[in-house]
């Protein structure tokens, strides 16, 4: 199967969002973060004897802006990355054509070849607009649903990709596989 599409940023921005999003060092570290912040604001409430119900506001605003300022900072990162990259034209953004046989499956952008076996291939997640086939743990090729004519010929390839994912990456609760 061949497929040629065009990726600009905000294919990467959706990436990037959906990786934040579902990444479980991503969650991990912002539990962690959560977690510290709320046992200094606890202990710092505490230290200064302030009642119940004004330390629990106090709390949860404290917890909104954390939120806030951590979903946001990565917002502003993910998208300084793209920028920077972009104006590199390192094949990031602009014409693809995406490959895929039995053996592997390959990406070519501009003077970028990438092409990784089936064994390399981690995981395949989809999200409303694209398909990402995952090649580490931090990196995936975008498929964007508008480089096919129609959903049920994305569901279609969505499905071949994940068929051919070697057996130890599969969740077997998920694909019925024993």
């Amino acid at each position: 199967m061949r497929l040629t599409y065009r990726i600009d940023r905000k294919d990467h921005i959706a990436f990037m969002r959906h990786h934040l999003l579902r990444s479980p060092n991503v969650r991990r570290q912002y539990s962690v973060m959560l977690t510290l912040c709320v046992l200094a604001v606890s202990f710092q409430s505490y230290y200064l004897g302030t009642d119940f119900q004004t330390a629990v506001v106090y709390l949860g605003v404290f917890i909104l802006l954390a939120v806030l300022v951590l979903f946001g900072s990565s917002y502003f990162t993910v998208r300084l990355s793209i920028r920077r990259n972009a104006a590199d034209n390192n094949g990031l953004v602009g014409d693809h054509c995406f490959i895929v046989d039995d053996a592997a499956v390959c990406e070519q952008a501009g003077h970028v070849e990438t092409r990784v076996k089936w064994i390399g291939i981690r995981k395949v997640s989809v999200s409303e607009d694209h398909a990402f086939i995952y090649f580490n743990s931090q990196t995936a090729f975008i498929v964007p649903k508008r480089a096919f004519a129609d959903e049920s010929d994305f569901s279609e390839f969505v499905r071949d990709c994940v068929s051919r994912l070697p057996e130890k990456t599969l969740n077997p609760r998920l694909y019925g596989r024993n």
